[in-house]
C-alpha cells in the first residue's frame, strides 16, 4: 500500500508460526531498482514460545539388539522448548 502524502509504502505479512521458526529471522527486504545498490532490509529474530518435546533414545554407542542382563546401558532425553525447561526427571514403572 502506498501513501503518495509521505512517499511511503507498507507491505503486510501474516503467517503462523510453528516449533520449527524459533530462533529463526524475519526479513524484510526493500529495493528501487532505478537506483543501483538500493537494496535494505530488516530483520526480526522469531521467539516462538511452545510446550516441551521430549525425545527419548539409548545411548548412541549402544546397540540395542546386543544388550544382556547385567550390561550397563544409558538413555538421552533430548528436550525442546521455549522457554527452556527447567526440570528433568527420570520414573521407571
Amino acid at each position: 500500500q502506498y501513501q503518495p502524502e509521505n512517499n511511503q509504502s507498507t507491505s503486510i505479512l501474516e503467517f503462523v508460526p510453528s516449533i520449527e521458526d524459533d530462533g529463526k529471522y524475519l526479513t524484510c527486504r526493500a529495493e528501487n531498482p532505478s537506483i543501483s545498490k538500493s537494496i535494505v532490509e530488516d530483520k526480526w529474530r522469531l521467539d516462538v514460545q511452545h510446550q516441551p518435546v521430549v525425545n527419548l533414545r539409548m545411548g548412541a554407542t549402544l546397540n540395542p539388539d546386543g544388550i544382556k542382563e547385567g550390561d550397563d546401558v544409558y538413555f538421552e532425553c533430548i528436550v525442546k522448548a521455549n522457554p527452556r525447561h527447567y526440570k528433568l526427571a527420570w520414573f521407571k514403572d
